[in-house]
Parts: C-alpha cells; sequence; structure tokens
C-alpha cells in the first residue's frame, strides 16, 4: 500500500522465498499455483485497506490516507488483470472506479 515494487523485484523476493518453503515441506504446489494465491491474497489486502483507509477519512476525519489510495487501487487494477476470472472485476474497476480517481 505504501510502496510500488516493480514486478521484476517482486519474483526476485518470491522466487526464493517459495522455494524455501517447499524445501521445509510447508507447501506442496507449482510456482504458478502459488503465484496466483500470492495475486489474489495482495488484491484482498490491498481492497481492505482502501477500505480502511476509506473509512478513517469519512468516521475519523483523518485524510492523511486517502494518498495512498491511487497507488493501492493501481496495484489491485495491474494484478486483477493477469487473471481471466477476474476479468469483469478488472472492468468494472478500469470503467467506473479509476474515472473517479483523482
Amino acid at each position: 500500500c505504501y510502496i510500488s515494487w516493480p514486478e521484476d523485484r517482486i519474483e526476485q523476493f518470491l522466487k526464493p522465498y517459495y522455494q524455501q518453503l517447499i524445501q521445509a515441506k510447508l507447501i506442496d504446489c507449482a510456482y504458478n499455483q502459488f503465484k496466483r494465491d500470492f495475486d489474489l491474497m495482495g488484491i484482498q489486502r490491498h481492497l481492505k485497506a482502501i477500505g480502511i483507509f476509506s473509512r478513517l477519512n469519512i468516521r475519523d476525519g483523518k485524510s492523511v490516507y486517502l494518498g495512498d489510495i491511487p497507488r493501492t487501487l493501481d496495484y489491485v487494477i495491474n494484478v486483477s488483470q493477469r487473471y481471466p476470472e477476474l476479468e469483469d472485476f478488472h472492468s468494472f474497476l478500469v470503467e467506473t472506479v479509476l474515472p473517479l480517481k483523482k
């Protein structure tokens, strides 16, 4: 939510972590499945953060976090476009939500 990492840097973090999990027998799945799960969990966490940032502004008058919403929304849009099952959601974000971004 606060930092945007380039995709290649994320892969540099993720692949060794995946290998450690495999070696420790903590997971048993292909890397593609692990990456998909990572991406979907990331979308969920970023959506939650957008909601929290909004609530802090509406309920508590803390508008400082509103500046983090555009970067957080960009993450959700970028990652959601990778998955066909999220096509409708991605389209909604691009066509309905993104035009409201200031």
